[in-house]
């Protein structure tokens, strides 16, 4: 339940009677165009779907604008097309043909903020051209397996990464590097700030201390061969092979340079067939992002709660979560998290089981945090304004989630329609 409704933003799913109490809804498709499935109590109604777009109309007979509750959208029909090649979705911004585009790279972006003074984002044409969202991106290890299961390789591997000059290079200096798994919202101050000095004090910044790699290598029995590749006594090489997804495929050469630099054999894959390992754990390594985490009026359970036992599971099985690919298992961490779950935002234990916790985590080190999620959006004025924005953050274009539904209400023309 929490995974699926309290941990992100989609709701709680209403469901008519009529239609669904005498269906199986494991074979139920509530498509029928005609016989007006989906049925919703949304301002639109699915009119066409096919493969190559989808249309929703605006129905005139709302019942929020008829009972004066809101107003009628001036939006009356939404197109969806498939995501297109990051090139051609540039130039249709370019050419005023997409209204709102899907997640670009920073360099697309800012060629298309430079050539069209009419498209913007949520930051305007400033960096980091977005928001942050709460799913910071991380290195995700198989702590089960070798040789990723010794804590003590995973702190070595983390402070290899210098994550200042990966997120200068990966986010075009439009980023921001990350330590933990917590999103830096100003509501979460109380818990990061906190958190950051036990960070600190562990050797731990985003600028890296890969002199310190060497020491702890060392003393867990590894040597260098002859390319500066850590070894152990059987000549085997700490292999990195990551599966990097193609949204975050500039992370994939600075990420494997800096590894290397460190002595440590790594490599990364854009194959979209290793997305399914990863979630086995046969795939060891690989990119991805992990929540929700800081989200406002939440506590930090929820994401403590990622790394409790009870989701293990042994390699070869998928995990029950996406965000619970780390396959570790600690049992004073797993107490310490069960007694925060009752506990109230503003208790003064809580934060102290908080830091407690985290201690442990930093300590074995589960998942390697990178950078923040940046969630950024081309929003074309040439045609609508009001575009959710930070001077006017009424909510969020997630183009996946039901907060995008405030922004086709709120939308204007820019001319009479």
């Amino acid at each position: 339940f929490w995974a699926t409704t309290l941990s992100s933003n989609h709701g709680v799913h209403i469901l008519p009677e009529h239609i669904w109490k005498d269906v199986d809804p494991l074979e139920f498709s509530n498509h029928d165009i005609d016989a007006g499935l989906p049925l919703g109590t949304g301002p639109y109604r699915l009119v066409y779907a096919s493969p190559y777009q989808k249309i929703f109309d605006l129905r005139p007979d709302w019942w929020a604008a008829r009972t004066s509750f809101k107003r009628l959208p001036r939006v009356e029909r939404i197109i969806y097309v498939p995501q297109q090649e990051e090139s051609q979705a540039a130039q249709l911004l370019l050419t005023d043909q997409l209204d709102m585009g899907f997640i670009m790279q920073v360099l697309t972006l800012e060629n298309v903020l430079e050539r069209n003074e009419k498209v913007s984002t949520f930051s305007g044409s400033d960096p980091p051209y977005g928001y942050l969202d709460w799913c910071p991106i991380d290195l995700s290890l198989n702590c089960s397996e070798a040789p990723f299961d010794d804590p003590r390789i995973r702190r070595a591997i983390s402070l290899s990464v210098d994550r200042d000059k990966l997120v200068q290079l990966a986010e075009s200096d439009a980023g921001v590097p990350a330590l933990h798994p917590f999103t830096p919202y100003e509501w979460f101050a109380p818990f990061i700030d906190p958190l950051d000095e036990i960070l600190a004090a562990k050797g731990y910044g985003t600028h890296g201390q890969s002199e310190q790699v060497a020491p702890i290598m060392q003393g867990i029995g590894y040597r260098q061969d002859e390319e500066g590749m850590w070894i152990d006594a059987e000549g085997e090489r700490v292999e990195i092979s990551m599966y990097v997804p193609q949204w975050l495929r500039p992370y994939g050469p600075p990420l494997t340079q800096q590894l290397r630099e460190a002595g440590f054999d790594a490599s990364f894959d854009t194959s979209p067939g290793l997305a399914t390992l990863a979630q086995t754990g046969e795939q060891k390594a690989s990119l991805g992002c992990k929540g929700p985490s800081g989200v406002r009026g939440m506590d930090p359970f929820v994401m403590l709660n990622v790394y409790t036992s009870q989701y293990y599971r042994p390699t070869g099985q998928p995990v029950p979560l996406t965000s619970t690919t780390s396959r570790w298992r600690n049992e004073e961490y797993d107490r310490i998290v069960e007694q925060t779950a009752p506990l109230q935002v503003g208790d003064p234990e809580l934060q102290r089981l908080f830091l407690e916790a985290m201690e442990i985590w930093v300590d074995e080190m589960p998942d390697i945090f990178l950078s923040q999620l940046i969630i950024r959006y081309p929003l074309n004025n040439s045609r609508w304004t009001g575009w959710p924005s930070q001077d006017d953050p009424y909510g969020f274009p997630h183009s996946w989630q039901w907060e995008l539904l405030k922004t086709f209400v709120r939308l204007e023309p820019t001319r009479d329609v």
